[in-house]
């Protein structure tokens, strides 16, 4: 779970094997058509067959991150994805996750996150290895 009070990122608190969580959602219809809508995507399956868009998943990544410090502007760069389950309307979703690498690059602070994306707190759907700018140079440079 996140922590009650989000800390400011930095390099102490996004340091080589902090953990980071989110707090457990059960994936709704609604929030499934919010998605689709949202990325624009046109294949039926995901909504006829409540299916959970993998891009969907992804974006529980991202809130690992968001969800347990506080970030000024940032810019996720990559990930690299296994997928191992597909996750469906109903069920409960979270990720653990747990900061591999923080380093700076071209003026850049990044961090590297591997994650585990999980569905009904026991059936892995994904283990990503999620890289994000969480400071840019420019904000650096304005400081």
């Amino acid at each position: 779970h996140p922590p009650a009070a989000r800390p400011p990122a930095s390099e102490a608190t996004l340091a080589p094997g902090t953990p980071l969580g989110i707090a457990p959602f059960r994936l709704t219809e609604a929030m499934l058509a919010d998605y689709l809508s949202g990325v624009r995507e046109t294949d039926p399956i995901y909504a006829q067959e409540g299916l959970a868009h993998p891009g969907l998943v992804l974006r529980l990544c991202n809130r690992a991150l968001m969800e347990n410090v506080v970030l000024g502007p940032w810019i996720h760069i990559s990930s690299k994805v296994r997928n191992f389950a597909v996750a469906r309307v109903g069920d409960e979703l979270s990720v653990r996750a747990r900061v591999v690498a923080n380093y700076e690059r071209k003026g850049h602070r990044l961090v590297d996150l591997d994650v585990l994306a999980i569905a009904n707190g026991g059936t892995v759907l994904a283990r990503v290895l999620h890289s994000a700018i969480w400071q840019p140079r420019q904000v650096t440079e304005a400081g």
